[in-house]
This record gives structure tokens, C-alpha cells and sequence, in this order.
């Protein structure tokens, strides 16, 4: 199964792709600013595909650099 990298995941587009994605059973990391809709994302998408967010703001470039970096390492992400 293929694992994608959805930024803005709590609403608008990322939240439509993540749940077209789920739907075409790709494994998720959804990012986003509000913990919560990201875990209410997860509770609905959770019986489809393996979903694990991050809490970050994509405005501050070096905590998603770091955020990510870290999270990341030893992972493969195909989209």
C-alpha cells in the first residue's frame, strides 16, 4: 500500500484529497494546525487505510523542516 503526505489536511483541499486518497486505499500522514479536526479525520478514516497526523503550521518553515525531518526518517512517501 502507498503512503501520502497531505499538508492542510484539517479542511478545504487537503481534507478533500485525504479523504479521495483514503479512498483509493493509500496510507495517510495528514498535517494541519488543529489537532483536533486532524483526530476527527482520523477517527473517519482509520477503518480504511493506517492514518497518523502531524501538528504543524506550513507558514513556519523550520519547524516543518524539523517536524518532518524527523517523522520521516526511515520512511518512504510515495506521494
Amino acid at each position: 500500500m502507498k503512503t501520502a503526505l497531505i499538508t492542510c489536511a484539517s479542511s478545504g483541499i487537503g481534507l478533500a484529497i485525504a479523504r479521495i486518497l483514503a479512498s483509493n486505499e493509500f496510507n495517510l500522514i495528514i498535517c494541519g494546525r488543529r489537532e483536533g479536526r486532524l483526530k476527527e479525520l482520523q477517527k473517519e478514516l482509520a477503518d480504511k487505510v493506517k492514518v497518523e497526523y502531524l501538528i504543524f503550521d506550513v507558514r513556519d518553515r523550520d519547524l516543518v523542516h524539523e517536524t518532518l525531518s524527523q517523522f520521516l526518517e526511515g520512511r518512504q512517501i510515495d506521494v
